[in-house]
């Protein structure tokens, strides 16, 4: 008796569980003539609605802004735009010396926004796809930019670096070893090979007490 007692105790339904499976069970029988309802209303009160949803927006317009941009930047291709706008005209941000900073523009079609998704979602765009430049010398625009996973982006990052070899120095200005890229150099060397870039583009004095210079 007591273990039956326990039982009970602990797996009977309160009245607010059997309440929300009845009213569960009855949704699932009447969902129909809800939808229907509901149609039906919308119809009759559009006008209503509306207005409502206009007042809404001008007494809310600060969060229905911010809303509306945290749906393009997680459900559209807004991101994508917004992030090579940034790069290539951006001063601060982390990345524009690769981009801006080398004369990367984004051509003037693509400053509009709903271009740039037009032509996206007609392009292959979906979500986890970042954009491409064709010809890494090339500008941001229709005739050079392709959709690719960033599996593929990293493979075609890695076959730019080796494409250009790297001179090591030491501060005395002597050759001390040539790599056929920066990636090939770290793992020589141990050296960061993002440090070997920012010393040969300028950005940083040494790295690893070394001096280097791209060979091409």
């Amino acid at each position: 008796m007591t273990n039956n007692a326990e039982y009970q105790k602990q797996y009977r339904l309160t009245h607010k569980d059997k309440k929300a499976v009845l009213n569960k069970r009855w949704y699932e029988k009447n969902k129909t003539k809800i939808a229907e309802r509901q149609r039906l209303y919308r119809e009759t009160h559009k006008k209503e609605i509306s207005e409502c949803k206009r007042k809404y927006r001008i007494n809310n317009k600060e969060k229905c802004v911010n809303d509306y941009k945290r749906y393009l930047a997680k459900h559209l291709p807004y991101q994508v735009w917004n992030s090579m706008k940034q790069r290539c005209n951006n001063v601060n941000n982390d990345r524009y010396q690769d981009y801006g900073g080398r004369g990367i523009i984004v051509c003037e079609e693509w400053l509009d926004y709903k271009t740039f998704e037009s032509w996206a979602y007609s392009n292959g765009w979906k979500q986890g796809l970042t954009i491409d430049r064709i010809d890494n010398e090339g500008n941001y625009e229709p005739s050079n930019c392709q959709f690719i996973t960033r599996e593929e982006n990293t493979r075609k990052d890695a076959g730019k670096k080796t494409r250009k070899q790297v001179n090591q120095f030491d501060f005395e200005g002597n050759l001390v070893a040539t790599y056929c890229s920066t990636l090939e150099a770290e793992r020589q060397t141990g050296i960061d090979n993002g440090s070997i870039s920012g010393n040969c583009r300028g950005e940083r004095k040494q790295a690893g007490n070394y001096k280097w210079e791209y060979s091409n």
